[in-house]
């Protein structure tokens, strides 16, 4: 039976394709890894398309059919880093703008052999062992590794008991090791007078738990908006949150932006903030509309309806708390953060 390389990104499956999707094994294969992955749970699922080199009307038909199923059941599938082979098929078909259509690199993500209709091994992979910890007063979830398996036995096994079957885990020191070295780069990054907002985009989809922090499961970005009157529109996130399904907004900036302007006594939020402000706002106000909603929805399995907004931009300033907070009071539908707050809610997680 064919085996395919599957890898898991914060609950998204991804599937790395095979060779060729005609008809006979090649659809037979993506029909039931597709099927078996929808039966156990995983609605986010993304077909790496980078090694299919060929794909016949069979297999055109089996993707819509991945699609079509997938997203009926309230899912999401996309297609990535598709070959110019295929990618000329979909545009001649006209079927292109049907699929969300990515080119993102999931090549670093550590993958696993599966066989096409056996997912068991992708769904053990994708529990995350944590461990609960107490320090300085405050309970923190920490990453694990496990530590071997042990039988415990306890006072009342002698009167019938199960034995209890331990796994352990210690603190994940590899893991931490990795946290140190994206931290480092965020802190270089936003401390570069060269650094463009289009570099501070990728590094934030490369790294998505800077922004979802404990708060939010899934980042989306760049949506596209569309409007018939005008151009499109294009937020930069769009955060999926734990306890919700309709989805906020977030946009970037700079961070050598200004966050206050004024002189004493006269401080302001800047133009950059209210530029923000209003673009958010413009973002917001698109999904009063049912169809738009609708049409988001249908496309990217995204809802939303008046969606939490927040910025990102500048650094921490040396102003008085209490000064801030006034400036702040007159706006509060937009949630102000600073590269600083990213900052040191990462530095929390380093903390021994």
């Amino acid at each position: 039976m064919e085996t395919l390389r599957v890898a898991s990104n914060d609950g998204e499956v991804i599937v790395y394709t095979p060779g060729r999707i005609t008809l006979g094994e090649g659809t037979n294969t993506l029909r039931e890894v597709v099927r078996s992955l929808n039966s156990a749970g995983f609605s986010k699922l993304t077909l790496d398309m980078s090694t299919t080199s060929y794909v016949d009307s069979a297999g055109i038909a089996e993707m819509v059919l991945a699609f079509t199923t997938t997203t009926n059941a309230g899912g999401t599938l996309k297609l990535n880093r598709l070959t110019k082979r295929v990618q000329d098929l979909l545009q001649i078909t006209k079927l292109y703008t049907v699929f969300d259509v990515h080119d993102s690199n999931f090549d670093h993500l550590p993958h696993i052999e599966i066989d096409r209709g056996d997912v068991s091994a992708i769904k053990a992979a994708s529990a995350l062992p944590v461990i609960l910890s107490l320090r300085n007063d405050r309970i923190r979830v920490e990453l694990g590794v496990e530590d071997d398996v042990y039988r415990v036995q306890t006072d009342e096994a002698s009167r019938g008991s199960k034995v209890i079957i331990a796994r352990p885990h210690v603190f994940a020191a590899s893991k931490r090791t990795q946290l140190h070295a994206e931290v480092r780069e965020f802190e270089e990054l936003v401390n570069s007078r060269y650094a463009s907002e289009s570099d501070i985009h990728r590094f934030f989809e490369e790294h998505p738990n800077f922004l979802l922090g404990q708060e939010y499961r899934q980042l989306h970005s760049k949506i596209l908006l569309e409007r018939d009157e005008a151009g499109p529109l294009i937020p930069d996130f769009m955060l999926q949150p734990f306890d919700d399904d309709l989805c906020d907004l977030l946009e970037l900036k700079l961070p050598h932006e200004p966050i206050v302007v004024g002189r004493a006594n006269r401080k302001r939020f800047s133009s950059a903030v209210q530029e923000a402000v209003a673009q958010l706002r413009t973002y917001r106000d698109y999904f009063d509309d049912r169809s738009r909603r609708e049409e988001i929805q249908r496309r990217y399995g995204i809802r939303a309806y008046r969606p939490r907004m927040a910025v990102v931009i500048g650094r921490l300033t040396a102003m008085d708390p209490i000064e801030y907070r006034r400036i702040a009071d007159g706006q509060k539908e937009v949630r102000i953060m600073t590269y600083d707050d990213l900052l040191k809610r990462a530095r929390r997680f380093l903390v021994v």
